[in-house]
């Protein structure tokens, strides 16, 4: 009897599937925004700011502009861009930040990327959080982002 039962969770798990899976198919509609592969690096207990990297995809026809972003373990977050101004390299913060249409975007070691300043705790390797993102038009788009370790920094500098 159990047998039959499992059987018959497992048939309807696929069906469900199946039929989700070709409604997405057949409505071809991508999200317009998404967010992919977030990361930032494990820290130690006395560190007060770290970067995240994330890429983000905009499928839309139009521009998005992203006003805020928010994280329960910062308590502020901002998108920050490394510049060289007169041979020193700085970070300059930039306000409602735009994704332009159809085009990809990703925040990297060395360019723009999210900053979490005042880390309400240590980060370390294996863990995650969420960040918030505050669309223009007021849509609420939320994204995992992964800790990984600071050996694995060390190996993709070196």
């Amino acid at each position: 009897m159990i047998t039959n039962l499992l059987k018959f969770k497992y048939l309807f798990l696929f069906f469900f599937i199946f039929f989700l899976k070709s409604q997405i198919l057949l409505s071809n509609k991508r999200p317009d925004l998404l967010f992919h592969g977030g990361y930032a690096f494990e820290t130690n207990s006395n560190q007060k700011s770290t970067a995240v990297y994330i890429s983000i995809f905009n499928n839309s026809e139009k521009d998005v502009v992203i006003k805020s972003i928010n994280c329960d373990i910062a308590e502020k977050v901002e998108v920050h861009e490394v510049k060289i101004i007169d041979d020193v390299v700085k970070m300059q913060m930039i306000e409602n930040f735009v994704v332009k249409k159809n085009s990809e975007l990703y925040l990297q070691p060395g360019g723009k990327h999210i900053m979490l300043i005042g880390l309400k705790r240590k980060m370390s390797d294996g863990d995650n959080f969420s960040l918030t993102f505050l669309l223009e038009n007021n849509k609420v788009l939320n994204s995992k982002v992964m800790v990984l370790s600071n050996e694995l920094r060390e190996n993709l500098i070196n």
